[in-house]
């Protein structure tokens, strides 16, 4: 499902759901980091909907390869592709396969990359207050 974002003064923001989604934590998780000052977060509406600014995470960028770096993908914080890079010496039509396989472990490279990333600003930003997060 995807994201609906909400523009409030200039800023992206996603619902409790959406950013929780995002961050690979309960929605009551996010709560607690706002509590604590980890997150900023946004008030909207009759209902005082809890928004989240998703600025932090688009600004997160890492690269991920495979190959011995002849495969590189690079992904912003949400995990969107921002460039592949392929050496040419890996293209050889006579085995697409390989091609295939390095493409995507780069991605999952990265994308394990972004997860390390994202768990390690959030761990140092709670000073190790919650069990689990390092």
């Amino acid at each position: 499902m995807d994201a609906v974002a909400r523009i409030v003064d200039g800023e992206e923001y996603l619902t409790g759901d959406e950013a929780a989604r995002l961050l690979g934590v309960k929605p009551a998780t996010l709560y607690a980091y706002v509590s604590r000052g980890v997150l900023r977060s946004y008030r909207e509406g009759t209902k005082r909907q809890r928004l989240y600014r998703r600025a932090e995470l688009e600004a997160l960028r890492v690269e991920g390869s495979a190959g011995g770096g002849l495969v590189r993908i690079e992904l912003t914080g949400e995990k969107e592709i921002v460039s592949v890079k392929i050496d040419p010496s890996v293209v050889d039509r006579e085995d697409v396969e390989t091609l295939q396989d390095l493409v995507l472990a780069a991605f999952r490279d990265a994308a394990r990359q972004v997860d390390e990333a994202v768990q390690k600003k959030t761990s140092a930003m709670l000073g190790g207050m919650l069990p689990g997060m390092r």
